[in-house]
């Protein structure tokens, strides 16, 4: 029998982010924050009521979409104790998408999580853009009592902080990946209410490789070590004795030219 596949496209307003499904195979693709939101979860990080709310506005707001689902009127029931292990597992990949879709469709038939079916959505604020600042002032507005939505154009959010999984899981963060000045960084605090893993950056264990690709061998590393501090005192000297303005090109070109290089 010839299998009949059907494409649900999902155009997505919030965040641009999407939730596909295809009938064949039920095949899901959330995005990786959701995911982490399941974890802290199950991990006791944040609680029922706010895992709740945020199931209920990520699918009101079309950045989650699940299948057309008959609910209840709302329940104060608990969550089924099988939902919170779905959601570890998922978050661990033990599971697939459809397993965890299936919990919370569970809590939608239920009236634990309640959608506004068909109701136009007024916000009293846009923030664009999902980096930190974004997230940050959204977040901020929303304690206050302000309705908030983030547009991202991107199909992630994060901004400049982005972690690349795509190399067997390995993690590569290609642009933000370090805390400089941890004591009374908010960042800090937010790695540690979090649960992230930080390590110490010892800057004088490094591998150093040239333009081909040739690790430089110690002796040479000092000597641009050596040189970089020449340069400094330089460009501090031009700093204070120049009497015109110029541009840190020029004086970086003046430094060429001295040094023969």
């Amino acid at each position: 029998m010839q299998k009949t596949t059907i494409l649900i496209a999902v155009s997505v307003i919030v965040l641009t982010l999407a939730v596909s499904l295809q009938a064949s195979g039920q095949n899901y693709n959330i995005p990786v924050w959701i995911k982490n939101n399941a974890k802290w979860w199950s991990q006791g990080q944040i609680d029922d009521s706010e895992f709740v709310k945020g199931m209920q506005y990520l699918i009101q707001q079309g950045i989650m979409k699940i299948p057309q689902t008959k609910q209840l009127s709302k329940s104060n029931q608990d969550i089924p104790v099988w939902i919170k292990n779905n959601a570890k597992w998922w978050s661990q990949g033990q599971i697939g998408d459809t397993d965890f879709v299936q919990g919370i469709q569970y809590l939608v038939q239920q009236g634990i999580i309640q959608l506004e079916i068909g109701k136009e959505k007024k916000h009293d604020v846009i923030v664009i853009g999902a980096g930190m600042a974004g997230i940050a002032a959204a977040k901020d507005l929303n304690s206050k009592g302000y309705d908030v939505v983030v547009l991202e154009a991107q199909q992630r959010i994060g901004g400049r902080i982005w972690t690349d999984h795509s190399l067997n899981g390995i993690p590569l963060d290609l642009e933000a990946g370090w805390i400089h000045g941890v004591i009374g960084n908010p960042i800090t605090e937010l790695a540690n209410k979090y649960g992230i893993k930080t390590v110490p950056t010892d800057y004088g264990s490094i591998t150093v490789y040239d333009s081909e690709g040739k690790k430089v061998d110690q002796g040479r590393i000092s000597e641009m070590e050596a040189r970089f501090v020449e340069f400094e005192k330089f460009i501090e000297d031009e700093r204070t004795n120049r009497n015109q303005d110029a541009s840190l090109q020029d004086a970086i070109n003046n430094f060429i030219q001295k040094q023969n290089l």
